[in-house]
């Protein structure tokens, strides 16, 4: 009986921690391998669970791609590209107010790098479900008061307080059971209403199928011309210092010109 005890004892200290798990008092368990096997089984039930929602993140398609003027806030002022796939990526839908169904919607990324962003836009302020339209004088998205459409868009650990611009729904479907099926929009976000603005677009579909190419511009809303960058301002300056004083020297000869034919004409 004391040999049994002491053993029993030794075998309480090695599977403590296994005894813990799964619920089970020491020397209760008659196989030894029993603790082993649930501790497999749970493990290979949580990969299974991982590998599944792995997958679905993987065959979501999304890209968010946005531009900046120097000094803006979020991107850092200079353009910006996220897209699929990310270590993980969820959509995520709410229904905040009449009448019922999908008003607000917001999509986060994070990748290995631990680059990460957010994008979300709502309608419940409007009293309206997600459609398609213009949306002005837009808020920030979790905020967003009464009479106000809601948007937020963040990256890389920078975001606004509050958030001033509005954003076109292009196209946008729901599922059955409502969540976002696909979606393509275009914003202006202003933080604490200063310029100068973010401007980007993102685009989603849960199928995985591959995303439309952007034309030129199509990110910016309103579009804008085109500058010519520190370089090509001093290129153009250059170049107009030069016509210029090339201009003047043509009118000094000029003038010069005009004054001896008069001289000659005084004489004769």
């Amino acid at each position: 009986m004391l040999a049994d005890h002491t053993m029993c004892d030794k075998r309480s200290l090695e599977k403590r921690s296994a005894s813990r798990q799964i619920g089970a008092r020491p020397c209760a368990t008659a196989s030894p391998g029993r603790a082993s096997l649930l501790r497999a089984t749970a493990t290979g039930v949580l990969l299974f669970l991982l590998s599944v929602c792995a997958t679905e993140a993987f065959s979501q398609s999304f890209r968010l791609v946005t531009n900046g003027a120097p000094g803006e806030t979020v991107s850092g002022g200079v353009p910006r590209l996220f897209s699929s796939p990310a270590n993980n990526a969820y959509p995520s839908v709410l229904d905040r107010s009449a009448p019922s169904g999908t008003d607000y919607f917001s999509y986060v990324a994070k990748y290995a790098s631990g680059e990460f962003f957010s994008f979300t836009v709502g309608t419940d302020g409007l009293g309206m479900n997600l459609q398609t339209g213009s949306f002005t004088n837009a808020q920030r998205a979790p905020f967003a008061t009464s009479g106000h459409p809601g948007l937020d868009v963040a990256m890389l650990g920078n975001g606004c307080n509050q958030v001033t611009g509005s954003f076109v729904i292009h196209s946008v479907s729901l599922t059955a059971a409502q969540d976002v099926d696909a979606i393509d929009v275009s914003f202006t976000q202003l933080c604490e209403g200063q310029e100068p603005a973010l401007v980007g677009r993102f685009t989603y579909n849960s199928a995985g199928t591959p995303l439309h190419a952007l034309a030129p511009y199509e990110i910016e809303q309103p579009k804008s011309v085109p500058t010519l960058g520190s370089a090509g301002v001093t290129i153009l300056v250059f170049a107009l210092l030069v016509f210029g004083m090339a201009s003047n020297r043509a009118r000094k000869r000029t003038a010069s010109r005009v004054h001896s034919h008069c001289t000659i004409y005084a004489k004769n």
